[in-house]
Formats: C-alpha cells, structure tokens, sequence
C-alpha cells in the first residue's frame, strides 16, 4: 500500500506543510540534530557546531524528506539559540573552477528547545513568524534513522543524508545501493539471472514508504547481497550486476 505514494506522486507532494512552515520543519530537525552532536561530543561539546577558528561557513547537512526531496541546510550558530541560515543547494564548482551562482535563501531564525525524553519541543521564529513544533527522533541517538516534526501545519519526516558519500556504487560496475536505510521487503532476483534495464530487483521499505530497486541497465545478476527482512543502511550495495557479457 505504501508503494502507492511513490507511483502517485502527486498525492504525496499536494499532503503535509508547505512553504514557510515545510521550512522551519526542516530546520527544527537540523537545528536540534546540530544540538545532539554537540552534546554527544566528549571533546568539543562546548564548542558550536562547525566551529572555525576564521569563519567560513557554517554546518552543512543535506536532508531528505518522506517524499525523497533533497534539501541542503546550512546553519551558523551566533549563540543564545540564533542561527543564520542557508537553504538550498549548496554552490558547485564550475568547469572554470569557479562556484556556481549561490542562490540558497539567507535567514536569521531565532530558536527555543526544551527535551523531554525522546520528545523535543523547538519554537523557530523564521521572518517575524513564531510556530512551536515538536521533534521525535528514532533511533540511538548516534544512529537517528528518522526525525519527525509536526505542528499546527501538519508533520514531516526527514532523514540526514551521510556526510561522507560512498562511492557510486553502480557507476563503478556493483550495483545499486539502498537509497535510505530501511528494511528490505523482497527481493525478485536470484545469482546467475539476466535483467533487463529497469527490471524491478529488490523492494526496499525506508520512512514507511516502499522504494523500488531496479537495474540501471541490462546486466547478469553477480551477488544478491541482501534477503527479505535485512536491515540495509543507506548506499548498502543491494545486488552486484556484472554488465561485462551483457
């Protein structure tokens, strides 16, 4: 049933906060994310997060919401809860070696947090605009999966994308990877089979909803490296493909 949101795209986008309030969720998550790193470092935890000795820039972290929409933040603590904030993709270099255009949108957001057990109250006032949201968390807190907010415009799920990006595992002739960790609910190959591109390989559930795995392009089955009710961690290589008789 959960597949249905991602054959139905327009069902999900048209659900949930947008706007304004979409974005002050996402920055109650990564405001109180960038809070439990510091508090869980035994050596810089008085130190703000992405502290610099000459400042360059603040935290970056990119999030990806229950949609699978990408989202880059980049927070810079000014203390006393404040934060100046960036939101949107982060400037690339260009063939010249120069960055990209930045266009992310620029704020000054001022925060309150209060926690109470795995349940986190965070008031964000984002352009004059006061909402109080709370936070849940799941997971450890060194291994968070999924942060969900909600508040008077509704709820959203977010998970951090990993700061250090594997290798692309496809590209390098493995195979593709779990985009999100999750549970795998099926698998439909087996070692020694020949796909065709875009045939469906594995079932992947991540942020409750169903995430279809198919191959990149016609290939032989190498390794089925998963089993239906594995846990897999996002950019886990699911199955290797051997794309050299294909």
């Amino acid at each position: 049933p959960t597949a249905y949101l991602d054959e139905h795209p327009d069902v999900a986008h048209a659900a949930g906060p947008t706007g304004d309030d979409r974005v002050a969720q996402l920055l109650a998550a990564a405001i109180v994310d960038e809070r439990a790193a510091r508090s869980d470092d035994q050596h810089w935890g008085f130190a703000p997060s992405g502290w610099r000795n000459l400042r360059t820039q603040g935290q970056r972290s990119t999030w990806i919401d229950g949609r699978g929409d990408e989202l880059d933040v980049e927070l810079e603590a000014r203390g006393g809860g404040r934060y100046r904030v960036l939101v949107g993709p982060f400037p690339t270099p260009t063939e010249d070696g120069s960055l990209s255009e930045d266009t992310r949108r620029r704020a000054d957001v001022r925060s309150t947090v209060s926690t109470d057990g795995d349940r986190t109250e965070v008031g964000i006032e984002l352009e004059g605009v006061r909402r109080h949201l709370t936070v849940e968390r799941d997971g450890p807190p060194t291994d968070v999966s999924e942060t969900h907010v909600s508040g008077p415009a509704g709820r959203t799920t977010w998970h951090r994308a990993p700061r250090f990006q594997d290798h692309d595992a496809a590209a390098a002739g493995g195979g593709p990877v779990s985009p999100l960790p999750g549970t795998v609910l099926s698998v439909h190959v087996e070692d020694g089979d020949e796909v065709e591109d875009g045939q469906l390989l594995v079932v992947v559930e991540a942020m409750k909803m169903e995430h279809k795995i198919t191959a990149p392009a016609a290939a032989t089955v190498a390794e089925v490296k998963v089993a239906a009710g594995q846990r897999v961690d996002a950019g886990d290589v699911l199955v290797l493909l051997d794309h050299a008789d294909s």
